[in-house]
């Protein structure tokens, strides 16, 4: 009876842990992360997702520069680096492409 408890709170906290890291990261409450989760933090800033449908297209001058914890790509203005960006090259809008579409993310606080 002992080890059933054990293993059941050992299974709990592992559970816990993955809500508590997925809701960290995306906002999300669930044990896997969205393709295009409503949070997304890039150029070491937190965007958040555009509350409209998902275009079908990719815009135009952009390049991916990552990916979601989801597995969707994150697309960025090609005129910014990649890695290492000044702060004030911090773009104001990135996508995220997954299978909907490509859904747009604004800059939470200003850049």
């Amino acid at each position: 009876m002992r080890l059933v408890l054990a293993l059941a709170a050992v299974i709990v906290a592992l559970a816990v842990g993955q809500l508590v890291r997925v809701h960290q990261a995306t906002g999300e409450l669930r044990f896997t992360a969205a393709a295009a989760p409503p949070r997304l933090h890039a150029y070491g800033r937190l965007y958040l997702r555009s509350t409209s449908t998902p275009r079908q297209s990719v815009p135009k001058g952009t390049q991916q520069i990552g990916s979601t914890m989801g597995g969707g790509d994150v697309l960025g203005p090609r005129r910014i680096a990649t890695h290492g960006a000044p702060q004030a090259t911090v773009p104001t809008e990135i996508w995220v492409r997954d299978h909907d579409g490509v859904w747009s993310y604004a800059l939470s606080g200003g850049p």
